[in-house]
């Protein structure tokens, strides 16, 4: 194997390490913003009005046109 060959092959492997890394920041960055939108949807709906007792919701909202 010949110098350049070496030298191609490490920095082909440098960007193959630099590209996972990469990668696995992207990953992390869509998790942790799927984290978000989850934890805010949960607050939402624990803040949401509760119906009273009895109340099944049937016929709560009745939208027509005649």
């Amino acid at each position: 194997m010949d110098v350049m060959s070496i030298a191609t092959l490490s920095m082909n492997m440098a960007q193959r390490d630099i590209m996972q890394e990469v990668n696995i920041a992207v990953m992390r960055n869509a998790m942790d913003h799927a984290e978000q939108t989850a934890q805010f949807m949960a607050d939402m709906l624990a803040a949401a009005p509760v119906p009273p007792a009895g109340f099944d919701g049937i016929g709560g909202n009745l939208d027509i046109l005649i």
